[in-house]
């Protein structure tokens, strides 16, 4: 597609929402106008993402009123890289994502506080605003080795773009509260915990 057509699909999407000059939100949507929208954005885009998460060591781990820790918890950084891609119709996935994990609390002798290579998917939607950001929630499943895995969600994800789609920011910057359930091959072990975290990223396109 050339930029002249972008161009002009830019200018004709816009006109499908009026937004009032400096107004907090836009007007509501039709389904109709949503999937128009929706349909902007499509294709594979590669993307790296640094995320720091306050993780609890079970669930309930927070005051669900007020984000306030019940129990102590700890410090974990994540360093991801990976490909999602965009369905056209509201619908994303995550494949081919990489994770490497730093906890500090572990910055001790004999202690490990690095992994790396453990391999995550995701799979979840999408919304794109009138002003060409848009709201990804997804539920990633990560294998950390042993026949462990781990089930997180929901992870809410804000972005914007470039006017012809070629770059996409992404952050994670809601405050929600995401649950981690623990799982042995297909079956839950009973374990859950809770964390909060802070994430950017930036996602290229790489195919259509």
């Amino acid at each position: 597609m050339t930029q002249t057509t972008f161009r002009r699909l830019a200018a004709s999407l816009t006109l499908l929402i009026p937004v009032a000059a400096g107004a907090a939100e836009t007007q509501a949507v039709t389904p109709l106008q949503q999937a128009k929208l929706n349909a902007i954005l499509n294709g594979s885009y590669a993307f790296t993402a640094s995320r720091t998460c306050v993780q609890t060591p079970c669930a309930p781990g927070f005051d669900r009123a007020n984000r306030k820790l019940l129990a102590d918890g700890e410090t974990v950084g994540f360093v991801e890289s990976g490909t999602l891609t965009f369905s056209g119709t509201g619908l994303v996935k995550g494949t081919d994502i990489t994770v490497a994990v730093i906890e500090p609390a572990k910055a001790i002798a004999d202690s490990i506080p690095m992994q790396n290579g453990i391999k995550s998917s995701c799979t979840g939607t999408y919304t794109v605003n009138a002003d060409r950001s848009y709201t990804t929630n997804l539920a990633c499943t990560a294998q950390v080795g042993g026949g462990v895995s781990l089930t997180i969600s929901p992870a809410v994800y804000r972005g914007s773009s470039d006017p012809f789609l070629n770059m996409l920011t992404i952050s994670e910057t809601d405050g929600g509260i995401q649950t981690v359930e623990i799982f042995y091959g297909s079956y839950p072990t009973g374990q859950t915990f809770e964390r909060v975290c802070t994430s950017s990223g930036t996602l290229v396109r790489t195919g259509r």
